[in-house]
């Protein structure tokens, strides 16, 4: 997050430390029209933006950031403003570290990190815990995260596997609004993909599948020792006095989201030929956001909820004439909760001024397109 903070046109804000809460835009855009691709898969937060960069991997792992500007049909619907792409999997030598932090305000932080394996084969397994007082009241934090990353070389392609789980809770002081300081968030994420790479008769092909987990609670009012509790009543009170009377409890939500992704590159003398497929299937069950028939029961927590399917095609071409380059790509949007299928066409013109590429000047022109969140659509 730190590093992004210094990168020209990108506003990323914490709202916690650590990165507890992290938001990200693009050239004056909201942090609900941004993508995020992590080693080759479109990562989504259907819930909400807000928890788009709550990431099982520790800022160590990471070993290459690229940042997109403008929307792109690339990047998948979400990208309006631009994306993020992050590159991670397991190191190339073996070792072991082990690093313990402390500091002002009950600052702490142990991490490990294992890798292992030979030149085909590679593991890593990485485990961090943080945690602090907070420099104020109700600005403390208790994270931790454990993550797997692995590849595999074979003569029928690479195979990369990784899984990963965190958990965050923190004081939020003033997060949303300062009517109503004292509030509380927890959240818990676990999420696993697989992808492979293969070059077949000139393309290099790609394809994975994926899975993402996310819990989310947050309290207007904390509760707890210090902050709110119930009387003898049920009803929430502290010091201040009693919650108001329309208040109904913390905000509850699982959101989940399964996809698989294919894509294809044909590289020649004159340009590139690019194919691209992404499907996911996203929803939410909640106490407050959504619709009665998708929810797990009237008896249940997570009384309502929704669900919808995402497909995004594409299909591009790069040529290049000298000091010139050309790109095109029509994309195609279909959403099951869209009264139809969205086209999403870019192209670009770029000129190298001189031979080495340093001075560029260029011209382009997208269309981009995202889908609301749960949050946009049911929240009041």
């Amino acid at each position: 997050d730190g590093l992004l903070e210094t990168v020209p046109g990108i506003d990323a804000r914490q709202r916690g430390p650590w990165g507890a809460q992290t938001d990200l835009s693009i050239r004056g855009g909201t942090f609900e029209q941004v993508a995020l691709w992590v080693d080759g898969i479109r990562w989504s937060a259907p819930h909400t933006a807000h928890h788009l960069l709550n990431l099982p991997i520790d800022p160590e792992d990471i070993q290459q950031v690229q940042v997109v500007r403008g929307g792109s049909g690339a990047l998948g619907s979400g990208g309006v403003t631009g994306g993020i792409i992050l590159n991670t999997g397991p190191g190339y030598a073996n070792g072991t570290e082990v690093s313990v932090e402390a500091g002002s305000h009950g600052w702490n932080r142990i991490r490990a990190r294992h890798d292992w394996g030979r030149d085909q084969t590679r593991h890593r397994i990485s485990l961090s815990r943080a945690g602090t007082e907070g420099y104020q009241d109700n600005t403390d934090l208790a994270m931790t995260r454990l993550r797997y990353a692995g590849r595999k070389a074979t003569e029928n392609g690479t195979f990369n596997l990784q899984a990963g789980g965190m958990s965050s809770a923190f004081g939020a002081q003033d997060f949303y609004t300062a009517s109503f300081p004292q509030q509380f968030e927890q959240v818990g994420l676990w999420q696993g993909q697989l992808t492979w790479q293969h070059e077949v008769r000139g393309w290099d092909v790609e394809a994975g599948v994926h899975h993402r987990n996310h819990r989310d609670r947050f309290e207007l009012f904390r509760e707890g020792e210090g902050y709110y509790v119930e009387d003898a009543d049920g009803i929430l009170t502290s010091d201040a006095g009693p919650v108001p009377g329309w208040y109904q409890g913390a905000n509850q939500h699982v959101s989940t989201v399964s996809g698989a992704r294919g894509g294809a590159r044909h590289v020649t003398d004159w340009g590139e030929t690019l194919l691209s497929a992404d499907f996911r299937r996203e929803g939410v069950v909640s106490n407050r956001l959504g619709l009665a028939e998708y929810g797990r029961g009237d008896s249940s927590i997570y009384a309502v909820g929704d669900r919808r399917t995402n497909l995004d095609l594409g299909i591009g071409q790069r040529v290049e004439l000298g000091r010139i380059t050309a790109r095109t790509l029509a994309a195609w949007n279909l959403n099951s909760a869209a009264d139809g299928p969205r086209f999403i066409p870019e192209a670009s013109l770029s000129l190298r001024i001189d031979k080495t590429g340093r001075a560029v000047a260029f011209a382009s022109a997208r269309r981009s397109v995202r889908m609301p969140s749960y949050t946009d659509l049911y929240y009041t």
